[in-house]
């Protein structure tokens, strides 16, 4: 429900009803405390949450509650537990969602680390939250520019 009439819509000498002002106040006030804090902004946590579940049932409540479970919707949780498999997460209250890598498989085990923080995007194309981060791990033979040759690890975050 909008409120908000353009100045245009005003007509010149129109006296404002008071009941009409209020609305239009309280319209304003309940829009404003929606937005995210000014803290939450430059902090850059607007959609960050510790986890308060369990292992492989994480549940976090974000500042602002979402809407619903929308494509795109992002979530960095900082969890509590390691995961041992497959698991789910409830964002604020709104129901239970798996968690999957982003091909769509299950997460394995410590996939998920106690403390380390994951984003994850929720599709509603394959009705799962998608780990966003990944980390790629190499490890073999380098050969050095001296001719010599050296075991490296590369990791990639």
């Amino acid at each position: 429900m909008s409120t908000y009439s353009s100045p245009s819509d005003v007509v010149a000498g129109s006296l404002a009803r008071a009941s009409a002002l209020n609305a239009v106040d309280a319209a304003t006030a309940a829009a404003f405390a929606l937005l995210p804090t000014e803290t939450n902004l430059t902090r850059g946590t607007v959609n960050f949450a510790t986890d308060t579940g369990a292992a492989d049932a994480f549940v976090v409540t974000l500042p602002h509650t979402p809407s619903g479970y929308v494509s795109g919707l992002t979530v960095v949780m900082l969890p509590i537990n390691n995961n041992t498999g497959a698991c789910t997460i409830n964002v604020n209250s709104l129901g239970l969602k798996s968690i999957k890598l982003q091909d769509s498989t299950n997460p394995g085990p410590a996939d998920i680390r106690t403390g380390v923080p994951i984003e994850m995007r929720y599709s509603t194309i394959t009705g799962y939250f998608h780990i966003y981060t990944s980390s790629i791990t190499f490890t073999g033979a380098v050969t050095v520019a001296n001719g010599g040759t050296s075991r490296a690890t590369l990791t990639q975050n």
